[in-house]
């Protein structure tokens, strides 16, 4: 009998993907405090990723009650918390499968970290490489620096930043004032243009809500406090008051589309308009102040001396425009023109214009003090501990500028800041806030400091050197994943990686929001270690992610090199294991054409519901929140590729569905959710497989998604004890979001579940069973569960109107 050698890891034959999905879940509940050092999209939960290096460096005969006591599912904490011992993690490199003396585990797409952080805090080595500036330094915040310098280090870095919050808060304090001897926490705005018709200044309003807090307990009072809008004929202008009483009204910009608020107009203000408008010169309007009270948070109407403060500081900032331009100091470098993500383009020109004046003024004078305290920690310090303050400054610079710009909104339920990179900055807020930087607030660059002092205390106690046991390497490289073999004198054993989700976020085009600012505040102290920093902008030609500038083609070539690159530096029995997350097939045909054409096998797939992925939207919707954890074999043979006619395909796909569909079931996989795991089981069933028959234009796999449909949608409804033979279509697609528990339903999901029961969605808007009026977005709702003879009737009564 062929034995396996090296032996089979355990990642390929188990993984505890429905405890790991409970626990990922958990831990999106109260993020790493390493997560709240600086902003990165698409973070892994720190309990996914160290389950995937465990099962991925251990053979498949690791005891399972020892593997999950490594993860910490005993503990009372969330197991992100738990520490290793000496002993476990002299076990853990004990127990590593290695085929070469060169024990590394090697990750090309690194983003902010999640892997190579519990790659070293099992104590093994890790070469961390991404394409972004912004990620390298995030690894070198939370990985490299607490590793090197140890917990006391955390007192010079806290020392720096309050040098820096000082220096700003003198020189712009006493734009701040206070409210009736109060504190002013946070000024709420909405943009503000004239209307087309009757020339009147009109804010620009989604919602009049300040507060909406519903009672926590039954009996209690809830806290709702709105405005009131009344429009002042005489002024042409919009007068508030802020109540509690009557019924709140709706906004008057919904979907980038206003109307007047004058009753005497009501025009519509079209989006076009409202462009032309904020373009020329951009306007906004103080709706209220929140000011800390003796009971809590209050709201008011702004005083004359809130509003001679705000213009107070834009003609302050006019005066000194052009010393802080000739200082380098301001962002001026456009914004991309990335309709998919980046759409405040559309709006604003350049990267200094997503902040108000006021704003503005303190991320500049942040900047300016960057600079005056980072020289003196190089003199103090000398270059290699003066270079790591210089990044903890820059990280306290993004945080504010995240929390403390023109695409921050208020959230009226938490009453507090909602960060601008929230929605992927792909959205203008008409309802906008700006936080009081020098108070101990959410958001206050006071706040900002305790996230990363707590980020580097973390960090420094899971990470730094252990006298009884040996401290493994690191190298964090900012390059692309082209450059890989540079780093290599010979192969490795293992890669783990969460590589770009095809069109889920254009790195390089977001992440410009903080580099445009970071470069500009740091850049001169550590171009020399990474001379991406001597520019304010960022790498994007190589950049693999879908963008307006890279269609789907180049994700897919790009994939193809980027495997090969992979490829060449695993050894023979090398493993890959990657993360990966979509819900359209494009992408993951990309990604199997990508792994087979650079001879990687799948010998295992692992969905886990990690309940939101980064920058997916989240709640009782369709939207995605599990992933695909893909374990590859380096196959450079293709002796165990077995070839099999185009025709039986399917059928070995619906056995392997009905094999393991039933497990992710139970899981409580649902939806779209669901659909990512029958579509991990179709990759893994055809990574083994040779199609013997030509490929079709549109890659040899195209119609494996619409069979991945089909089965979902019966499975569904077997799971429900139905029998799908003998549903008509619009029983089916009732029945079948009702079987996911789905709510709200994104249109692109309901049109795609139409189409693969081949009947029109028009037909199913007409037929009775979706709410009649479409709530605001892009979703439909179907009708509460009704019985047979209600459904019918319903649908009868639509067909005769």
């Amino acid at each position: 009998m062929k034995q396996d050698f090296p032996p089979k890891r355990l990642i390929e034959e188990y993984f505890p993907a429905r405890e790991l999905s409970h626990q990922a879940r958990r831990e999106k509940k109260g993020h790493p405090p390493t997560y709240q050092m600086h902003y990165w999209w698409s973070r892994k939960p720190l309990i996914v990723s160290r389950a995937a290096v465990l099962a991925s460096v251990l053979s498949a005969s690791t005891n399972i009650d020892n593997f999950d006591k490594l993860l910490g599912f005993d503990a009372v904490e969330p197991p992100y918390m738990r520490s290793y011992s000496s002993a476990e993690k002299e076990f853990i490199t004990r127990m590593s499968i290695t085929t070469t003396n060169q024990s590394i585990i090697v990750d090309p797409f690194a983003g902010g970290g999640s892997i190579p952080f519990e790659v070293l805090r099992a104590g093994l080595s890790c070469v961390s490489l991404d394409i972004s500036p912004v990620a390298w330094m995030i690894q070198k915040v939370t990985l490299e620096f607490p590793r090197r310098f140890g917990k006391a280090f955390v007192t010079t870095i806290e020392n720096y930043a309050r040098s820096v919050i000082e220096r700003v808060n003198h020189q712009l304090g006493h734009f701040f004032p206070t409210f009736d001897a109060k504190t002013v926490i946070a000024y709420l705005y909405a943009w503000e243009v004239k209307c087309p018709s009757c020339g009147g200044e009109i804010p620009l309003v989604n919602s009049w809500k300040l507060v909406a807090k519903p009672p926590k307990k039954s009996g209690e009072k809830g806290k709702y406090i709105f405005l009131k809008p009344r429009f002042n004929a005489t002024k042409k202008s919009v007068e508030f008051e802020i109540t509690t009483e009557g019924q709140v009204s709706k906004g008057n910009c919904v979907r980038a589309r206003g109307w007047c608020l004058n009753p005497e107009c009501r025009a519509k203000i079209l989006n076009e308009w409202i462009r032309q408008q904020i373009r020329k010169q951009p306007s906004e309007r103080l709706l209220a102040i929140v000011v800390a009270g003796s009971r809590g948070k209050e709201y008011h109407i702004p005083s004359k001396e809130q509003t001679a403060a705000i213009t107070r500081a834009a003609g302050y900032w006019r005066d000194r425009e052009e010393t802080y331009l000739k200082a380098d100091a301001v962002p001026r470098e456009s914004i991309p023109s990335d309709p998919r993500a980046v759409t405040i383009h559309l709006y604003l020109d350049t990267w200094d214009q997503v902040a108000n004046p006021r704003q503005r003024l303190v991320l500049v004078e942040l900047v300016l003090a960057i600079r005056a305290v980072t020289e003196d920690a190089m003199r103090t310090l000398g270059p290699d501990q003066g270079k790591a303050v210089a990044m903890y400054l820059s990280c306290l610079l993004a945080k504010h500028l995240n929390r403390n710009c023109r695409i921050t909104t208020w959230d009226v339920q938490g009453e507090k800041i909602v960060h601008a990179c929230s929605n992927k900055l792909n959205a203008i807020q008409w309802n906008h806030a700006e936080i009081n930087p020098f108070v101990a607030v959410s958001g206050s660059l006071e706040y900002s400091l305790r996230d990363i002092l707590r980020g580097y205390s973390f960090a420094a106690a899971e990470l730094a050197a252990s006298q009884d046991f040996e401290s493994p390497e690191l190298v964090i490289a900012n390059a692309p994943v082209s450059a890989l073999g540079s780093f290599f004198t010979r192969p490795v054993d293992l890669i783990i990686t969460d590589p770009p989700y095809y069109d889920d976020a254009p790195y390089g085009e977001i992440s410009e929001f903080f580099f445009a600012w970071e470069a500009r505040a740091i850049g001169k102290y550590i171009s020399s270690e990474n001379p991406l920093f001597s520019s304010p902008v960022t790498p994007k030609v190589e950049d693999i992610s879908v963008s307006h500038a890279r269609n789907g083609n180049h994700f897919g070539n790009a994939f193809v090199s980027a495997c090969l690159e992979l490829n060449k530096i695993l050894t023979e029995k090398g493993r890959l294991v990657m993360f990966f997350a979509h819900s359209g097939w494009d992408a993951w045909n990309a990604v199997l054409e990508a792994l087979m054409e650079s001879h990687f096998r799948i010998t295992a797939t692992w969905p886990v519901h990690t309940e939101s992925l980064g920058i997916t939207n989240t709640g009782k919707t369709a939207s995605l929140s599990s992933l695909i954890l893909v374990a590859c074999k380096n196959s450079p043979e293709e002796d165990d590729i077995h070839k099999i006619p185009a025709v039986n395909i399917k059928k070995l796909l619906l056995e392997r569905w009905d094999e393991k569909m039933p497990r992710f079931w139970g899981m409580g996989f649902r939806g779209l959710d669901l659909l990512t795991g029958a579509t991990g089981v179709a990759l893994e069933t055809l990574s083994s497989q040779k199609i013997a028959a030509p490929p079709t234009n549109n890659g040899q796999y195209s119609e494996v998604f619409s069979a991945i449909k089909e089965y979902v949608v019966d499975f569904t409804l077997r799971q429900m004890e139905l029998n799908p033979e003998k549903l008509d279509p619009i029983t089916k697609f009732y029945l079948f979001f009702h079987g996911n528990e789905m709510s709200g339903i994104p249109i692109a999901f309901a049109e795609m579940i139409a189409e693969t029961l081949g009947i029109p969605f028009l037909s199913i808007l007409q037929s009775g069973i979706t709410s009649r009026n479409l709530p605001s977005g892009k979703k439909v709702s179907v009708l509460s569960l009704i019985s047979k003879a209600d459904f019918d009737k319903k649908s009868k009564e639509h067909k005769l109107q």
